[in-house]
């Protein structure tokens, strides 16, 4: 996977609403006084140790991850059973799934192969995926 990463910016404060209560179709002309969705408020917990990486390819589809889904990667968490993070095997930035076998943690690919990949002195989890942006 080749990885294209943004870490977020200081998020902009949205307008309050007024506080008073409508009914009907709204006005265009307050439309700069309603909340508005921030989906960076909604997937981002940990602003300082958050990034967004975008996927290229389709080799992690049995995960239900595809081509140019952006993936929100906290790294400030740690992996829990099951788990998805970004690691670097090989030299290369994998999605893997972090799965307890027995009495030690295996990273199992997202490509199929079942082959489970022991944490050795070269793995480095870089962060755990909490979200995924997939397009429709």
């Amino acid at each position: 996977m080749k990885a294209a990463i943004a870490y977020p910016g200081n998020t902009v404060t949205e307008p309050q609403s007024s506080g008073v209560n409508e009914t009907g179709f709204p006005s265009p002309a307050t439309d700069h006084l309603e909340n508005r969705l921030n989906l960076h408020k909604h997937v981002v917990k940990h602003p300082t140790s958050t990034f967004f990486s975008r996927v290229e390819g389709e080799s992690n589809s049995l995960l239900g991850i595809h081509n140019g889904d952006i993936l929100v990667v906290d790294r400030s968490l740690a992996p829990k059973n099951d788990s998805l993070v970004l690691a670097v095997l090989d030299g290369e930035i994998t999605i893997c799934r972090v799965e307890r076998q027995f009495d030690e943690w295996v990273l199992l690919l997202g490509d199929g192969s079942h082959r489970p990949i022991s944490f050795g002195d070269e793995t480095v989890i870089w962060g755990k995926v909490t979200h995924i942006v997939h397009a429709v």
